[in-house]
């Protein structure tokens, strides 16, 4: 196994089953000099870190933005994007994303390992008292962390204390689960002894994850809101590239280019709940606070100080912005499905040029170029040539357009408007019948 996973492996036999831990090399020990090194002692660049702006998610500056991006989201479930708004005194789900592995979408990479490592001191970034993951939830098995906290939550050690419910933890079952959801086929864990929590997984078998151009659950993490918070707390990734990483199929580096935050927003102060956010029947109260709208229907979205006549968000997902199109197809495939802090907007998928020199089927997502090799012919979208939606054709060019026979002893080719040019429908001037001509191409010159 290469270095950067040379993972230490403890298996623990419960009464509930099989507790497998996967610790990076910082925190089996492996000395953080070696922790980059190849199978052939070789050291490997990771590239360039960019932190996003963190009012975005990064599949959203990805398909919105036109900023092709790799990397991993802290997203806050009930949020929009990667913010919340919340009251003193609630319990917030994060979700770690996973996405962008492969911009092309054409298959290449495949992600074969993840991992990430949540810092810490976000929580503490606020204005009031620090958050905290509930650490102190006694278990003896992996079921009752699972009643406690929500499917995945395994019974271990907790900053250094035993029996306690983790609250970092793995969802295999999770519909979006980036990995293979076979757990003989994927090895996942968690280190929760250090207060910057850790967690990574690793599919055993080819072939590996394939990008289908959205956003991939890896983990979740609970954080609770003290009584006695206030202010705006981000909870960053560890960017260091031997803390947070993906490798591909050949165990070779994926290169990270985005580590969004999540952005908690706490505050006292009522606001304005939008909820059933994208349903087609949003609905909207106001003078609430964050913990009463945390109970409304999902998705949902708290803004302090505001009212329902500021207006509610489209989306909150990703998969409420579909583009159909009438009696074609439900969802266009020829386009992205993003919603972009509440909006949804939907850019060309990547290869696509939006219809400016190709078309592209919205049932197949097959891309084809308008030209067709023919300067007397232009090449039409079946469907919606603006949009340039639909399937090529090649239609005659107007009568006048200028064309290229490709016979040097012609001139000021235009075609008829009835005829392709392969079946002579560019028609030039004989160069022939101008005087004082001296082309050694042509069969007769004129002195």
């Amino acid at each position: 196994m290469n270095g950067r996973m040379t993972f230490l492996q403890c298996v623990c036999l419960t009464l509930a089953g099989v507790f497998i831990l996967t610790l990076a090399p910082e925190l089996s020990g492996v000395p953080p000099e070696n922790a980059g090194a190849r199978d052939k002692g070789q050291m490997k660049s990771v590239g360039r870190l960019v932190t996003s702006p963190s009012n975005q998610v990064a599949r959203e500056i990805n398909e919105k933005g036109g900023v092709a991006t790799v990397g991993f989201v802290l997203k806050p479930i009930g949020g929009i994007g990667n913010e919340i708004t919340v009251s003193p005194g609630t319990r917030v789900e994060l979700e770690v994303r996973v996405l962008g592995w492969d911009l092309d979408l054409n298959g290449v990479p495949e992600l074969k390992v993840w991992q990430v490592r949540i810092l810490s001191s976000g929580y503490s970034s606020g204005t009031g008292d620090p958050l905290s993951p509930p650490v102190d939830v006694v278990c003896t098995t992996n079921a009752e962390c699972e009643a406690a906290f929500d499917t995945g939550s395994q019974c271990g050690f907790v900053l250094m204390t035993a029996n306690r419910c983790q609250p970092l933890f793995v969802d295999i079952t999770n519909p979006d689960w980036v990995l293979d959801p076979d757990p003989n086929d994927t090895i996942f864990g968690v280190a929760t002894n250090s207060p910057d929590f850790a967690v990574g997984a690793t599919e055993r078998f080819a072939p590996f994850a394939q990008d289908d151009g959205t956003d991939k659950y890896g983990a979740t993490l609970l954080v609770d809101v003290p009584a006695t918070a206030e202010g705006d707390y981000t909870i960053e990734f560890d960017t260091n590239p031997v803390q947070t990483f993906m490798l591909d199929e050949n165990d070779q580096e994926i290169v990270i280019e985005s580590f969004i935050p999540a952005v908690i927003h706490v505050s006292n102060d009522p606001g304005r709940c939008c909820f059933n956010i994208g349903s087609g029947t949003t609905q909207c109260t106001d003078g609430v606070t964050g913990s009463q709208c945390a109970g409304q229907p999902p998705p949902f979205q708290f803004a302090a100080g505001q009212t329902c006549a500021s207006g509610c968000p489209d989306c909150a997902e990703n998969v409420q912005c579909a583009d159909p199109i009438a009696g074609v197809t439900a969802d266009n495939l020829c386009t992205q499905n993003v919603c972009n802090n509440g909006a949804c907007l939907n850019p060309p998928i990547a290869g696509w040029d939006g219809g400016a020199t190709e078309c592209c089927d919205p049932t197949t997502a097959i891309i084809e170029s308008r030209d067709g090799g023919d300067s007397c012919t232009t090449g039409v979208c079946t469907l919606d040539d603006e949009a340039g939606l639909g399937s090529v054709t090649q239609m005659i060019a107007p009568g006048g357009s200028p064309c290229d026979d490709g016979n040097p002893c012609t001139f000021g080719e235009t075609c008829d408007g009835v005829n392709s040019e392969v079946n002579g429908g560019c028609v030039g001037t004989d160069i022939d019948s101008i005087a004082c001509t001296s082309n050694p191409d042509c069969d007769s010159l004129i002195a």
